[in-house]
């Protein structure tokens, strides 16, 4: 009887780590997501947003790794070149090729943060 005690309590704490693990995957995927939103709008506008996407490279940096234990790597890779694209095109502010790339760009990374949350979120579908 112990021992089923401590299996379902071991059971009840992995679940309960992968629930928070998904919680914070979630809002930080959308704040990302509109993150980029507004970049995308600020750049269509004229706005050096040089800045805020090396920021936003900088937060990737450091989140990465911890997102690394519990997302599939290739996922990972092709927002952060998505991001590294996109701080490099916002290193041209004056060419209005650039700019409208790097709207662009701000907005795919938008949607892979998008794409990375509907393909790691807990469901029977992503499961089986």
């Amino acid at each position: 009887m112990k021992r089923m005690v401590v299996l379902l309590s071991l059971v009840g704490l992995l679940l309960g780590c992968g629930a928070v693990s998904e919680g914070w995957l979630r809002r930080y995927t959308d704040g990302l997501q509109a993150q980029m939103a507004e970049l995308s709008r600020e750049a269509a506008a004229g706005e050096n947003v040089g800045h805020e996407v090396r920021a936003v490279l900088s937060e990737w940096t450091a989140c990465q790794k911890w997102l690394g234990a519990e997302v599939h790597e290739d996922r990972l890779d092709q927002l952060e070149s998505h991001i590294k694209r996109a701080e490099m095109l916002s290193g041209f502010p004056d060419s209005e090729n650039c700019r409208r790339e790097l709207v662009l760009e701000l907005l795919e990374v938008g949607d892979a943060a998008g794409e990375l949350w509907e393909k790691e979120r807990l469901s029977f579908q992503n499961i089986f």
